[in-house]
């Protein structure tokens, strides 16, 4: 009985480290890396005296900016959810793509191709993000590290038998 409630105690402890703790961390480094690629996202076109009032440089913001409002509200499987019917529906898939072309269409290739680079960034940020906060996939590599820890140091040496001409041509070189 004792250890079942030094268990309980353990995994609430867990729960409250990553809500109270991890969590809190993850989303402000987050929140600063959206930052610094709002800003390096403005530098360039500040410096490339492209104008900030086209659809291109508008858009893409506003993505950045909703990223960081609502970064809180991301989860797990409401990502796995969406990308499953994304997955169902290419249809959709293909008009984003045509608004995002349509949206880049005043931009050089050089240009297109540093939007579409910070897009992506963001994207494959805030998937990481979502992994490293979500509770589930926290869980899971707790698990499956000490699970692989516990069968490597458990595990059953493989036996070798040696005939005594293998051992004696060992020895002799």
């Amino acid at each position: 009985m004792d250890n079942m409630i030094l268990n309980l105690l353990a995994f609430i402890s867990f729960i409250l480290v990553i809500k109270y703790i991890w969590y809190p961390i993850m989303l402000s480094a987050f929140r600063d890396k959206m930052f610094s690629i709002r800003l390096s996202y403005r530098d360039y076109f500040y410096d490339n005296k492209l104008a900030m009032d086209t659809v291109a440089y508008k858009s893409t913001y506003d993505y950045i900016n909703n990223t960081i409002r609502y970064v809180e509200d991301y989860s797990f499987l409401d990502m796995i959810y969406k990308l499953h019917l994304l997955s169902k529906h290419k249809d959709i898939i293909k008009e984003i793509q045509d608004n995002t072309k349509n949206e880049l269409v005043e931009l050089s290739q050089k240009d297109k191709e540093f939007v579409m680079n910070i897009r992506k960034e963001i994207s494959e940020y805030l998937v990481f993000h979502i992994l490293r906060t979500s509770f589930i996939a926290i869980f899971l590599t707790i698990f499956l590290t000490i699970y692989f820890i516990i069968v490597s140091v458990f595990r059953k040496p493989e036996t070798i038998s040696l005939s005594s001409d293998k051992l004696s041509y060992i020895v002799s070189n």
